[in-house]
C-alpha cells in the first residue's frame, strides 16, 4: 500500500512537470527552419514574397483583363475590374515583370522582391490607336481649259487615351510619298481626319497612281503606330463624261416658267452610277437646291422654285464606291413675269 502511494505521487509530479513544460513552450519562439509555422521556414512551399499593383491607361482609367507576368518566377496574375492584380509566392531578388493587354502596347519593369514582403508595381499602358474606318476615292473635275483629278482620303480613328494622344496621321502611297492628314472634327470617342491630293501638285497623273496601294498610318505621342490594310482606289474617271445643255450657250434665255428643267448629255459607262444636281448662287457657295441619287438612266432634273436672279449649276456622276466626276459649271437666269 505504501509502495502504491509513492508510485502515484511520482506519476502526479511527472504529469505536473509535463503540463508546466507544455504551457511555457507555447510562447517560445519557433526557429526550426523546417517548421512551416516558423518565421525562417525554408522548406518546400515557402512563401517568400508577393507582388501587387494596379494597371491603368495613360489617363489613369483602370485596365481590366490585363495579364501581369513575372518572367523569372514563371508566375502571373490578371487584373480585376479596378485594374488591380496580385502575384504571390515569388522568390526574393530582381524580377522582370511584363504587362500585356490586347489593344495596348506592352510594358515592362523590374521589381525587387523581399522575403515575406509585398512589393507594389504599377503600370500605365499606352492604348494603341484604332482605325475604325477609312476610305480612298478619286474625283474628276471639268474646267473651261482641261480636266483634273484629286484623291481624297478619310479616316475615323479612336484612342482610349484620348484625341491628344494622336500625334500624327498620314496618308501613305505605295510609290513612297507621305502626306499629312488634317484633323476635321471630334465626335465622342472618334476623331475624323482627311487629306486631298491634287493632280500635278501631289501626284503626276491618274495613271501614276491607278494601281498603287494607299494606307492610313497613325502615330501616338509614345511612338506607337497603327496602319490600315493596303487599299487600291476602285475606279478613276479617265475623261469627264458630263456635258451640260445650256440652250444657246454661253447665254441661255431667262427661265420664265416653273418647274425649271435642267438637262445634260452623258456618255454611258459600264459601271453602276447615279447623278447629283446642285444649284447655287455663287460658284463655291452652299447649294440652294439639289437632287441626289438621280438614276443613271435619267439625264434631267427639275427644280420646283427659285427666286428671280442668276444661278450656277453642275452635275456630279457618283459611282457605287463614292468616286465622282463633276461637270463644268453652267449658268441660267430666272425671270418670272
Amino acid at each position: 500500500m505504501h509502495f502504491m502511494q509513492i508510485t502515484m505521487r511520482i506519476l502526479s509530479l511527472v504529469l505536473c512537470a509535463c503540463l508546466v513544460l507544455l504551457i511555457t513552450s507555447c510562447n517560445a519562439p519557433r526557429e526550426n527552419p523546417f517548421d512551416p509555422d516558423a518565421d525562417n521556414y525554408q522548406g518546400p512551399g515557402a512563401l517568400v514574397g508577393n507582388l501587387t499593383g494596379r494597371v491603368t491607361n495613360l489617363t489613369v482609367v483602370p485596365v481590366a483583363g490585363a495579364t501581369v507576368y513575372a518572367l523569372s518566377g514563371n508566375q502571373g496574375g490578371v487584373t480585376n475590374a479596378g485594374g488591380y492584380y496580385t502575384i504571390p509566392d515569388l522568390d526574393p531578388g530582381q524580377h522582370l515583370v511584363v504587362c500585356t493587354r490586347e489593344g495596348f502596347a506592352p510594358d515592362t519593369l523590374e521589381a525587387d522582391i523581399e522575403t515575406n514582403q509585398t512589393v507594389t508595381a504599377n503600370f500605365k499602358l499606352d492604348a494603341l490607336p484604332v482605325i475604325q474606318s477609312y476610305d480612298f476615292t478619286s474625283h474628276s473635275y471639268a474646267t473651261s481649259t482641261s480636266d483634273y483629278s484629286t484623291i481624297e482620303a478619310l479616316a475615323e480613328i479612336s484612342d482610349l487615351d484620348g484625341a491628344n494622344d494622336i500625334n500624327l496621321v498620314q496618308l501613305l502611297v505605295e510609290y513612297g510619298n507621305e502626306f499629312p492628314m488634317s484633323r476635321d472634327s471630334i465626335v465622342g470617342a472618334l476623331v475624323y481626319y482627311s487629306c486631298t491630293l491634287v493632280e500635278e501638285l501631289d501626284f503626276n497623273s491618274v495613271d501614276s497612281v491607278r494601281f498603287q496601294h494607299f494606307f492610313v498610318q497613325v502615330t501616338t505621342d509614345s511612338g506607337h503606330t497603327a496602319a490600315s490594310p493596303p487599299t487600291q482606289i476602285r475606279y478613276f474617271f479617265d475623261e469627264n463624261p458630263l456635258d451640260l445643255r445650256t440652250n444657246d450657250f454661253p447665254t441661255p434665255p431667262p427661265i420664265t416658267t416653273f418647274p425649271i428643267a435642267l438637262t445634260w448629255d452623258f456618255s454611258p459607262l459600264h459601271i453602276t452610277y447615279t447623278f447629283t444636281v446642285q444649284v447655287y448662287k455663287n460658284i463655291g457657295s452652299q447649294p440652294l437646291a439639289w437632287q441626289a441619287s438621280v438614276p443613271g438612266s435619267q439625264t434631267a432634273a427639275t427644280i420646283s422654285y427659285l427666286d428671280d436672279g442668276s444661278y450656277f449649276w453642275h452635275v456630279t456622276c457618283v459611282d457605287g464606291y463614292g468616286n465622282t466626276a463633276q461637270s463644268l459649271d453652267a449658268s441660267f437666269t430666272v425671270s418670272i413675269p
